[in-house]
């Protein structure tokens, strides 16, 4: 995102701070997100706290740039991060994806 000529500034230099502090809060809201999508008390194990300290429940971001249909007022299509997040837990995987707009 750093490269693109519009939207660069609002990527930060990349350094060991810069990228892993705010991953750690984007699992955590992931994850916040992932817990309320189960419903008000998931029975699944992979949201369970004491999984990810045992190391048994993991996670993968994947995070792409991608353009809704909707224009905006210069005619260029509104962008936005899709973050497809991947929780796996023994052989069972979840998948959701959260989409951020980039205004």
């Amino acid at each position: 995102m750093a490269t693109d000529p519009r939207l660069g500034e609002k990527a930060p230099c990349a350094t060991v701070t810069n990228l892993c502090e705010p991953a750690c809060d984007s699992l955590l809201s992931f994850l916040g997100m992932a817990y309320f999508q189960e419903g008000p008390t998931p029975d699944w194990p992979g949201l369970d706290p004491r999984m990810w300290q045992k190391g048994e429940a993991t996670s993968t971001i994947h995070v792409d740039i991608v353009t809704a249909l909707l224009l905006l007022p210069d005619g260029d299509h509104l962008p936005y991060l899709r973050n497809e997040v991947t929780i796996s837990y023994r052989e069972e995987q979840r998948r959701f994806n959260i989409d951020f707009p980039l205004l």
